[in-house]
This record gives C-alpha cells, sequence and structure tokens, in this order.
C-alpha cells in the first residue's frame, strides 16, 4: 500500500482513537499497522451517527412551540381570573390600586402586573406596546381599546369573549363585566 494511502486512512481514523484516551494510560505513543487501519469502517459509523442527530432535532422543535402556546393561554386564563377579583371596585380618575380605586388603564396595568407582566400607565402607552391582532384572533384574556372618530386611543378593557369585558368605565361606575358598547375598538395582546 503506498504511504499516501496509508496516511490518509490512519487520519479517518484518528479522531476515532481520541473517543477513549482513558483506555490507554501508559503514554506510550499509539502505532497502527496499514493492516488494521483498512478494518476501520469509518463511513458506515458517520453513515449510523448522522441519523439520530437530526431526528433529535426534529423532535424537540414541536415541544418547545406547544410549550410557548401553553404559556399565552395561560397567562391570559390568568388575566380574566385576576380581573375577576377586582369587579365591584369604585372608578377613580388616575387610580392605579384598588383603593381607592382604579381608572381604565389603572386596571389593566395592575391586573397585568398580577399576572406577570408590565404595561405603561396610559391607554394610548399601552396600546404602543402591546402587539395588535385581528378582531378575529382575540381571545379572552387580550387588551380591547377604544378609539376616536380620529383614532385616538382614550379608553382599555381586558376582553372576556361573547361580546363583554373587565373594565372601570367611568365616575360614578364600578369595575364589572361590560358590554363592548362600540364599534371602533382594537385589540393587543401582551407579549
Amino acid at each position: 500500500m503506498p504511504a499516501s494511502a496509508a496516511t490518509g486512512t490512519a487520519a479517518k481514523a484518528a479522531p476515532l482513537t481520541s473517543v477513549a484516551p482513558a483506555a490507554f494510560t501508559s503514554g506510550a505513543p499509539l502505532a497502527a499497522t496499514p493492516a488494521s487501519a483498512v478494518t476501520f469502517d469509518s463511513a458506515a459509523l458517520t453513515a449510523v451517527a448522522a441519523p439520530k442527530t437530526a431526528a433529535v432535532r426534529t423532535a424537540a422543535a414541536p415541544k418547545a412551540a406547544s410549550t410557548a402556546t401553553l404559556t399565552a393561554a395561560a397567562r391570559r386564563a390568568k388575566i380574566i381570573k385576576i380581573a375577576k377579583q377586582y369587579v365591584g371596585v369604585r372608578y377613580v380618575w388616575g387610580g392605579t390600586k384598588p383603593r381607592p380605586g382604579f381608572d381604565c388603564s389603572g386596571y389593566t396595568k395592575y391586573v397585568v402586573k398580577k399576572a406577570g407582566k408590565t404595561l405603561p400607565r396610559t391607554s394610548r402607552q399601552q396600546y404602543a406596546h402591546v402587539r395588535k391582532i385581528a378582531k378575529s384572533q382575540r381571545k379572552p384574556g387580550d387588551l380591547i381599546f377604544f378609539k376616536s372618530s380620529s383614532g385616538r386611543v382614550f379608553h382599555v378593557g381586558i376582553y372576556a369573549g361573547k361580546g363583554k369585558m373587565y373594565d372601570s368605565p367611568r365616575p360614578g361606575k364600578r369595575v364589572g363585566l361590560h358590554k363592548i358598547w362600540s364599534s371602533r375598538v382594537s385589540y393587543g395582546r401582551i407579549g
């Protein structure tokens, strides 16, 4: 066998001998004859290892995506559960806590914070902060924003499903489950 062929075969086999260094404790250099190097079928070993790596990557990707979806759904459910706890709290302009009371954005900010996320203070800031979603994508726990005829956001609530929302509506009223009273609305999802 030519020297170049033996060198090429030994180079292919070298990474395989470094896999188990603990098996060789003498510290003496290893010597392989061309006959023993030819018995390694490194192409067959590589072909067996490659599909296992690819199969693991393919199986892991769907699991990560479904976990993220469950987390978002669980967060929305938690927002609804917390929103219900404050039904009956009175409206107070500028209010951000149950006592003395909430205004609309103070209520949404407080509820969302209790669910583990943060929102800015005003309804317009909250609208700028959330991911906008289509009406067809809305789910209970998403935010609903009311707009003037010029498109300016002036009120926010928590979408509850079936044409209703939890909100702190206006002076003289209390936090509650109320009918969505306008068609000029947009929806946002908390990230």
